[in-house]
């Protein structure tokens, strides 16, 4: 059971990443997009070792661009790669099952008068359609996809973004963020960062942790 937090006591702001925060999705974005690169040619597709040092936690377009410096996928290619793994990974989230605890958790936080965001270098259908699949749009007040920024991440744009949308300061903003690039934009921004590896770790006892106003900034 997850108890109420004291009014008056708790930040006013949390912003989620999505992927690996809310949904351990990686697994999906990356199948998508060696499908989509194997419908080329599978000399362009991403290994384990190079998405997790590479391309991890980046916007497609930027995977792209990537993948033309160091693979020399054709330009002429990106609009349809682009879009093939759109609609593979639309058809992966299409699978996407409720999360009970998580409904739970986004609750009480909606109880307490948090106001929640999610910020994503995904775009905003891949954004809509995993909410919805978890069952917990109605708990999410806001999105900011890469559709919507200049810079997505690591770049803070995403953040400040959000914070500016609810006219919350950092000092007042909690940003739950797992991957490398996600952390450094989270810091970028000045709010408070809490930092976790998986959707797994994102439990009712951590964010009443980061909550406390008592909590000793590292």
């Amino acid at each position: 059971m997850i108890k109420h937090l004291r009014a008056g006591s708790v930040s006013k702001l949390i912003v989620f990443d999505l992927d690996g925060v809310l949904i351990d999705s990686k697994g999906i974005h990356f199948d998508a997009l060696n499908e989509a690169l194997e419908s080329i040619d599978s000399v362009y597709t991403i290994t384990h070792e190079e998405q997790e040092n590479i391309y991890e936690g980046l916007p497609t377009k930027l995977k792209l661009n990537l993948l033309h410096k160091h693979k020399g996928l054709p330009e002429d290619n990106f609009d349809f790669v682009w879009q093939r793994k759109q609609d593979i990974t639309s058809k992966m989230f299409a699978d996407v099952k409720l999360d009970k605890d998580l409904i739970e958790l986004l609750k009480v936080i909606k109880e307490n008068d948090i106001s929640t965001a999610v910020a994503s270098n995904s775009i905003r259908k891949t954004i809509i359609e995993c909410l919805n699949g978890l069952g917990i749009s109605e708990f999410i007040d806001h999105i900011v996809s890469n559709e919507d920024v200049h810079n997505p991440k690591p770049h803070p744009e995403m953040y400040w973004k959000a914070m500016s949308h609810f006219g919350a300061i950092c000092e007042d903003t909690v940003i739950f963020e797992d991957s490398l690039i996600g952390r450094t934009a989270a810091l970028a921004s000045g709010a408070t960062l809490a930092s976790i590896n998986s959707r797994i770790d994102l439990t009712s006892k951590l964010v009443l942790e980061y909550l406390n106003p008592k909590r000793k900034k590292i």
